[in-house]
């Protein structure tokens, strides 16, 4: 059985640089992007080595093929968004400095047929998990070589206060990916601040108003393929403030 690990990013910007550009995939994965090859070496040495799979090659061996490709472009149209609402769902501002380090963003998904791509899954469960529970839900992986490769990865990304992980799985077949990203390129330009500041009141607020509206628009927005619902979110949260500074 095959498992995915995507290395964080996007599909405009470099995964190394973060730059827009005439961006062109990894050889190999078919995921990463670059926009040059001296980003692509830079990127292998930082880490993209240890997450590079042959995808193609999974793909072609496996008996649920169409189900892993539908899995597989999921996860890439969703990425972004997930780091997004995976944030929110940590409540930073509201938790211990480490919190990161031992938890991370876990999203169990269930097929819904006759879908887009966007929405093909629906979200059954999804919340911050110990890094114990998350291991410890992987056990359930019957076939001990695929079991052993999913705990690998998962536990090949070092645990940092900074960097937010994601596991999303798709218990029916036991599909697997993993996803990190640092919270400064989540949120570029010191934008993480405003809602994870554990010494700023206003911080603590908002990002408590940032995991209610991760509770209510989560699950919904997989449901329904909305994958920029994250983006009205903020824009909200940015009127809000202005009103506030108008008012005062």
């Amino acid at each position: 059985m095959p498992a995915f690990l995507f290395a964080a990013g996007t599909n405009d910007l470099c995964y190394c640089c973060k730059e827009p550009g005439d961006l062109r995939r990894c050889g190999r994965c078919q995921i990463a992007r670059y926009c040059s090859s001296h980003c692509q070496k830079k990127d292998w040495k930082a880490g993209h080595k240890e997450a590079c799979m042959d995808h193609r090659a999974i793909l072609a061996a496996n008996d649920m093929e169409d189900d892993l490709k539908v899995f597989k472009k999921w996860n890439d149209l969703w990425r972004d968004a997930l780091l997004v609402w995976g944030t929110f769902a940590a409540d930073l501002a509201n938790k211990q400095p480490d919190s990161l380090s031992k938890h991370s963003y876990f999203i169990a998904l269930a097929r819904q047929p006759g879908t887009t791509k966007r929405s093909a899954y629906q979200a059954v469960w999804a919340g911050i998990r110990s890094d114990a529970e998350v291991l410890a839900d992987m056990q359930s992986i019957p076939d001990a070589g695929y079991r052993q490769q999913i705990t690998d990865n998962f536990q090949g990304i070092l645990p940092r206060a900074d960097l937010l992980r994601i596991t999303v799985a798709f218990p029916a077949q036991y599909f697997y990916s993993i996803i990190a990203d640092l919270v400064s390129n989540i949120f570029p330009d010191g934008q993480a601040r405003s809602f994870t500041d554990r010494l700023s009141v206003d911080s603590r607020l908002l990002s408590t108003t940032l995991v209610d509206a991760w509770s209510r628009k989560f699950a919904e927005y997989v449901r329904t393929g909305n994958a920029s619902g994250h983006t009205q979110i903020l824009a909200d949260m940015e009127q809000a403030a202005v009103a506030a500074v108008d008012v005062d």
